[in-house]
């Protein structure tokens, strides 16, 4: 990223708005993960077990497309950060939108994440890192 700092990024910008900053470093893990982006067969690697570190870029994506597409209900498959910032997207529209839904719209769940993942140590890890209140 050249002499920009990480902090300068429009997307940490973006996801210190909404809130997320208290759930991510995201000064430590974004420099983690320029690092790592050399690593092209490290998802394939089956002996590697470290998670990836969040890519603020990705994240950004992700919890601004659900508040503006209004999405009511994820089916994510692979477990980590991106749950968390999803968790946190879909409880805000819940608050922005959970009244209407409730009136108009058919749903048996709406507002919930449903996350798939194989690796028992990754989910574990996630919940850890979820607040009760997502």
């Amino acid at each position: 990223m050249s002499n920009k700092k990480i902090s300068d990024s429009p997307s940490i910008a973006y996801l210190k708005n909404q809130g997320l900053e208290q759930y991510i470093d995201f000064e430590s893990s974004s420099q983690e993960f320029q690092s790592k982006r050399q690593e092209m067969m490290a998802s394939v690697d089956s002996s590697n077990r470290n998670p990836f570190p969040p890519d603020p870029n990705d994240l950004h994506r992700l919890h601004s497309s659900i508040r503006m597409r209004k999405v009511t209900t994820i089916l994510e498959f692979g477990v980590g950060y991106s749950t968390l910032v999803m968790a946190d997207a879909i409880e805000k529209n819940l608050r922005s939108y959970g009244a209407y839904v409730g009136i108009h719209l058919r749903r048996n769940n709406p507002f919930e994440i449903h996350a798939v993942d194989a690796d028992a140590d990754f989910i574990k890890n996630t919940q850890s890192l979820l607040p009760e209140h997502l």
